[in-house]
């Protein structure tokens, strides 16, 4: 973003400003106060960002670096911690099922149970199609 492109409408903060990183015409990083509209418009939205690591995740699943469990709590919104309180069970437990080769050894009952949770059945669960 350019200096002369940094907003400087302040109505929400009531007069509050913050710094900006900003180039200026020798094309260096300067500092620039910048007001509230400037952020909304330039940072992308909440849901993006989730998709995007959904997305990610899918894939990391589908080439078997991780379980399809990572991708079903990102699908969610949910993060390990999220996952591991909902579950009533420690994070480092979900961190550890999230490789595939000990999601692949979970008992039918621990399977039903994230199944339930992520609001899928236990057979996308267990393997994720490549053709969503």
């Amino acid at each position: 973003m350019k200096i002369n492109e940094v907003t400087q409408k302040n109505e929400l903060r009531l007069g509050m400003t913050r710094n900006v990183y900003a180039v200026n015409e020798k094309g260096e990083y300067t500092k620039v106060p910048e007001g509230w509209e400037s952020e909304i418009i330039m940072c992308p939205s909440i849901e993006e960002i989730f998709h995007q690591k959904a997305r990610a995740a899918r894939q990391h699943a589908l080439s078997g670096d991780t379980s399809p469990l990572a991708y079903y709590m990102s699908l969610r919104l949910m993060d390990v911690k999220d996952l591991a309180r909902a579950m009533g069970i420690a994070a480092w437990r979900v961190k550890r099922h999230m490789k595939p080769s000990v999601f692949d050894r979970l008992d039918e009952r621990m399977i039903q149970a994230y199944a339930t949770l992520l609001k899928v059945s236990k057979e996308d669960l267990k393997c994720i199609r490549e053709d969503i």
